[in-house]
């Protein structure tokens, strides 16, 4: 059995919590109601108490305070609500991956998943993009290959890590020195597995030449900016970026060549603006915790 299959194979990768994969099938359907939605998830207690945390956070700094997971559905809409289902619950599922050996490793990768999860969304705000909270979703789940892989051969990813971190090898090529696969062919094979919608399987890989149209391929392009920017701010899980000319970055150009009225952006305001609230997402991955 290779890497790939075995890794699939683990009990905490098999399958997605079931309240959660009951929600995305229910979405699938063209007569779904919000009224049905909730009741879906308000069968979670321990998911629905925390998903109230969440909606009632700043991050989507409703006018009302929400009490109820109807309520939440009324005011974010069934497609964010459904999203914010998906991201609480598989935090939730594998936070307990956590152990004397891995904590460290394990909460980087966490920190550095949120990160990308809410700047990616701040991105999107900023230019005026709107995604119904996927690029929070995926970026998430974008790197979930690198804590799957470090779930299932601890001390070869310890090494694949050390081989980027110290040694200055490319990701890609660092995993094939212990694995016959890499972190992104793993991510998407877990989300094949989970049978996650079509577009976030496209998008997932990096590939803008599989994107079905131009809203997948922004999608694309703001989930792996956000990803560049956790990386050179401090809050990375070995991507091996340690600085880059945004200007250049393909991510912005393909951004900019989608939305036109990008070319007269003011970029550094905008990147110290995003930075400001790259501060505060500590809060928001403390209250995941919680």
């Amino acid at each position: 059995m290779n890497d790939l299959q075995s890794i699939l194979n683990i009990q905490e990768f098999a399958t997605l919590p079931q309240v959660t994969t009951k929600v995305l099938q229910y979405i699938e359907r063209e007569d779904f109601n919000f009224k049905d939605l909730a009741k879906l998830i308000e069968a979670d207690p321990a998911l629905s108490i925390k998903l109230i945390k969440v909606a009632n956070s700043p991050m989507f700094a409703t006018r009302a305070e929400i009490d109820s997971i109807q309520q939440a559905v009324q005011i974010l809409g069934m497609n964010r609500v459904a999203n914010l289902v998906l991201a609480v619950s598989i935090f939730s599922k594998f936070v307990i991956l956590e152990n004397s050996k891995l904590v460290d490793y394990v909460n980087q990768f966490w920190w550095h998943s949120s990160c990308t999860g809410i700047v990616a969304k701040s991105i999107s705000k900023k230019l005026g993009l709107n995604f119904n909270e996927k690029e929070f979703i995926l970026g998430l789940l974008h790197d979930i290959g690198k804590l799957a892989m470090l779930q299932y051969k601890s001390d070869e990813y310890i090494k694949v890590i050390e081989l980027i971190e110290f040694d200055f090898e490319k990701p890609l090529i660092a995993n094939m020195k212990f694995f016959d696969c890499n972190h992104i062919e793993v991510t998407h094979a877990i989300l094949e597995k989970w049978n996650m919608p079509k577009d976030f399987i496209r998008i997932i890989s990096r590939d803008f030449t599989k994107c079905k149209d131009d809203n997948e391929k922004n999608i694309l392009a703001v989930v792996f900016l956000a990803n560049v920017f956790c990386e050179i701010w401090g809050s990375g899980f070995y991507g091996g970026i340690k600085e880059v000319d945004i200007q250049k970055e393909t991510y912005w150009q393909v951004l900019k060549s989608l939305n036109p009225r990008l070319e007269s952006f003011d970029l550094e305001l905008f990147t110290i603006e995003l930075e400001e609230e790259f501060k505060n997402t500590k809060n928001f991955l403390e209250l995941l915790k919680s």
